[in-house]
Parts: C-alpha cells; sequence; structure tokens
C-alpha cells in the first residue's frame, strides 16, 4: 500500500509539473531580439520615433520652395452708407448689396545664407456691387518681396537647424533606449522564471532522493540503528523538499505567465541560459567611449545646452537695438473689367523699416536676460553633473560583471559538486556510513550553492545588459544597437 501511495503521488507531481514544461520553447536571445518588437511598450515608443523622422523631414522640406494658394470666393456685404447727391448736395442712406472675391497664389523660399524669406507671387480682388450694378477689379499679376531680421537672423536659422539635426540624431537612439529598457524588463522576468525553473529541477530531484531516503531511514529506526531523533530530521527535511518544490511550481506558474504576456506569446518553455558568448571581461574606458558616442542622455544634455544658447540670444536680440527690413516690387492696375486690369498694369514699389529700440521697461528685459544666461549656466552644470553621476554608474556595473563573469564558472561548478557530494552522501546514508546530521549538512550546502549560483548567474547578465543599456553597444556582436535595431526593422 505504501509504494502504491508513492506512485500516485509522484504522478501527481509528474502531472503538475507537465504543464509547465510544455509550450515552444523560447530562448532568452530570441525573447529579446525577436519578441520584444511585438511589445506594446516598444510598438508605443515605434510610433513616436517614426514622428521624430517626420518632423525632421518637415523641417527640411521647410527650406524648399512652397507654394500656397489662398481663396476667398464669397465675401457678401449688406449695409446703409450715406451718400451726397452731386446735383443738389443733399445726404441720403443708400442701402448697399456687394460681394468681395480674392485670391492670392504664392510662392515662397528660405534663404539660409541671411535667414530672410524670399516671395514671389500674384493675386486677384474682385468687387460686385449689386445696386448700382458695378464691377471692379484689381489685380497684382506680378509681386517680388524680401523681409528679414538686421541682426540675428542668420544666426537664429542656424540654431534652429543644429536643434533640429540634434533631435534627428537622438530619435534613433531614443528609440534604441527604449527598446533596451523593454529588454531589461524581459530580462528580469525571464530570470525570475528561469530560477524558478532551476528550483524545481533541484527540489524534485530533491525530493526523488528523500522518498528513497525516508524508506531506509525507517528501515534502520524499525532495526534501532538510528534514533527517532535522526529519523524525524530526515523527515523534516523531505517535507521542506516538498513544500518548496510546491511553491516553486506555482511561483513558476506564475512568472512564466507575466513573461507571456509581456511578449504577446503564449505557451512558451525557457530555454537553458549560456554564458559562453559573454566577453571574458569588459574595459571600463571603453563602455565611457561608447556611452559618450550612443547614450541619448548625453546628448540631451546638449541639447538642452543649445536651447539654452538659443534662448539667451534671442534675450540678447531684444534687449538692443534691431530692426525689420521689408522689400517689395511689383505690378498692380484697377480696372472695370478682368481683361483691362491685365493689360497696362503700374508698376509698385515698396520699402519698409521697422526699428526695435528698447527704452525703459523698468528693467524687465535686462531681467529676462539674466534668466537666461542662468539657464544656459545651469545647463552647463547639469550637463557636467550628470557626467560624472554616469561615470560612477558605469564604474560600479562594469566592476560587478567582471567579477560575476570570473565567479560564474566557479559557481556552476560548485553548484555541480555540491550535487554530486549530496547525491554520495545520500547512498553513504543508505548503507550506514554517515549519520543524518551529516545528510542535511550535505543537502544544506547544496542548497546553498545553487543560491550562490543563481546569484551569480543573475548578477551578470543583469549587469551586462545595464552596460549594454548605457553605451548602446552590443558586446557580444560587436555592433552599436543602432545597426542592429535598423537591421531587424527592415526584416
Amino acid at each position: 500500500m505504501q509504494g502504491i501511495a508513492k506512485a500516485i503521488n509522484w504522478i501527481g507531481m509528474l502531472v503538475l509539473a507537465m504543464p509547465v514544461y510544455a509550450g515552444h520553447v523560447v530562448s532568452l536571445k530570441e525573447a529579446m531580439e525577436v519578441h520584444v518588437y511585438n511589445t506594446r511598450y516598444v510598438q508605443e515608443k515605434r510610433l513616436a520615433y517614426e514622428n521624430s523622422l517626420l518632423e525632421y523631414d518637415n523641417f527640411k522640406k521647410s527650406l524648399l520652395p512652397s507654394v500656397s494658394l489662398s481663396l476667398t470666393p464669397v465675401s457678401f456685404n449688406r449695409s446703409m452708407r450715406l451718400l451726397q447727391n452731386y446735383n443738389n448736395g443733399e445726404y441720403s442712406n443708400v442701402e448697399e448689396y456687394s460681394n468681395t472675391s480674392s485670391g492670392d497664389l504664392s510662392i515662397s523660399q528660405k534663404i539660409a545664407a541671411t535667414g530672410g524669406t524670399f516671395s514671389i507671387g500674384s493675386s486677384m480682388n474682385y468687387l460686385r456691387e449689386f445696386t448700382c450694378d458695378n464691377n471692379s477689379f484689381s489685380t497684382s499679376p506680378m509681386y517680388l518681396s524680401y523681409s528679414q531680421a538686421l541682426f540675428g537672423g542668420r544666426r537664429n536659422f542656424l540654431y534652429e537647424r543644429s536643434i533640429s539635426r540634434l533631435k534627428h540624431d537622438m530619435a534613433l537612439k531614443n528609440y534604441c533606449a527604449s527598446v533596451s529598457t523593454e529588454q531589461q524588463k524581459i530580462l528580469t522576468l525571464y530570470l525570475d522564471a528561469y530560477s524558478c525553473k532551476v528550483d524545481i529541477d533541484f527540489y524534485t530531484q530533491a525530493v526523488d532522493i528523500g522518498d528513497s531516503l525516508l524508506m531506509h531511514a525507517k528501515i534502520r529506526k524499525e532495526s534501532g540503528r538510528i534514533t527517532e531523533y535522526d529519523y524525524n530530521q530526515i523527515e523534516l527535511q523531505q517535507l521542506d523538499n516538498k513544500m518548496e518544490l510546491e511553491k516553486s511550481l506555482y511561483a513558476y506558474d506564475s512568472s512564466i505567465r507575466q513573461l507571456a504576456n509581456e511578449l504577446l506569446v503564449q505557451g512558451i518553455e525557457l530555454d537553458n541560459l549560456s554564458i559562453a558568448d559573454f566577453p571574458a571581461r569588459i574595459e571600463e574606458s571603453i563602455v565611457i567611449e561608447r556611452i559618450s558616442k550612443n547614450n541619448p542622455t548625453y546628448q540631451s544634455q546638449e541639447l538642452a545646452r543649445l536651447n539654452a544658447e538659443y534662448t539667451l540670444h534671442q534675450k540678447r536680440i531684444s534687449n538692443r537695438f534691431n530692426a525689420n527690413i521689408s522689400l517689395s516690387y511689383g505690378l498692380n492696375q484697377y480696372a472695370k473689367t478682368l481683361r483691362e486690369a491685365y493689360q497696362h498694369p503700374d508698376q509698385r514699389q515698396s520699402v519698409s523699416i521697422t526699428l526695435s529700440i528698447p527704452m525703459f521697461q523698468w528693467g524687465i528685459n535686462r531681467n529676462k536676460l539674466k534668466m537666461a544666461e542662468n539657464d544656459y549656466e545651469s545647463a552647463l552644470l547639469e550637463q557636467e553633473s550628470t557626467q560624472d553621476k554616469f561615470k560612477e554608474e558605469i564604474h560600479d556595473n562594469v566592476f560587478n560583471y567582471n567579477m560575476s563573469r570570473e565567479l560564474a564558472d566557479v559557481a556552476s561548478r560548485k553548484y555541480q559538486l555540491a550535487g554530486q557530494q549530496y547525491s554520495f552522501a545520500a547512498a553513504r546514508f543508505r548503507v550506514g556510513k554517515i549519520a543524518a546530521i551529516e545528510l542535511t549538512n550535505a543537502n544544506k550546502e547544496y542548497l546553498q550553492s545553487k543560491q550562490n549560483y543563481l546569484s551569480v548567474l543573475s548578477s551578470l547578465f543583469v549587469n551586462y545588459y545595464k552596460i549594454r543599456h548605457l553605451a548602446l553597444y552590443d558586446f557580444i556582436e560587436g555592433k552599436d544597437m543602432t545597426e542592429m535595431i535598423q537591421i531587424s526593422t527592415k526584416k
């Protein structure tokens, strides 16, 4: 009866474990390099990246000639007008009905060399007076105009171009950083599930060995070769292993569901983790070099500095003498018919200069200029502070990675040997060569070596992907993540 009960118990544990290991095997590499692009977070960041590309494309196209057409087909007016009679000089109110239609076609071009705007166009206005049955056409067959600021126009354009280019350069790196952030989240979920999987394997083996040990301990207790205390010690260890196995099964089920929900892939099974491709050592100087080149946080600080410098420039311009210059040349004509309005157009020219001279504003502009200077200095200080924090974080992550990489093989070998030693101890206990306390100590050492192995493995993966996230550089592939992500998105 006891043999049948144990068989039923063992079959029950297998039934619980079967759903855990059934499914499609997904390696960590596949999860982080293939399924990561299906997550909602990355899809959202992908849309933001596309908007950044479109924004920069719009800026480049704004430097090309733009054509605009403005039409006002109907502008109806009903009003009372006070008119004087030509013959007798009497005044009278006349009800007037009229409609005005207008159209304007223009081509504008931004002049990068000066920061001004050049335009060429043609316009027409048509007035229909219903009361007196009269038509009037006012046309400008062609007009040319140019306008710009006397000081600072070109420099404003250069700032705008630099800011747009920097935002464009940051767009891909920000997207890469978002993908890397999601990869770190996937890594955490994968490691949690993998840790539970290792626990399941560990406690399944421990329960299997424990059943055999408990049976031999009972025989030896009944024959008087061990005390009831020793027997209870073996049984307590077996009960602990069974409890931990049940906990591991439920923890694995929970963690694998979280991973599957994040990847939007159901029915997955974990693959074994391997560190064979990991670099034997990562140099801190190389990481710093890659971070200064790739990390968008560095560029965001540079963008903040550039924006502050641009604002400072604008405040300086607004706090001193400046002028807007506008030149125009064109043709115009007024006539009763459309044909006559285009037959003999007159020339027209105009020059306008608008001066801006700050006089007395109770020091408001001076305060604004000082605020802009303070913002610029603050941007420089923040940039230096960010670089110092990066260096500290880099040092810690690189140190922890290199240490974990050196300890990984040792921890793995120790875990393997501890398992063998526990198996040897169990065999020796069966033949009465060791006491129960020695067997318990072997089990504790096996358990401790497992925990150390998982801790070192987790530290190795976490620190590597933190370094990879900061540098946006894959040290295994030897490539920038921007190259890898561009290749992945094209596929």
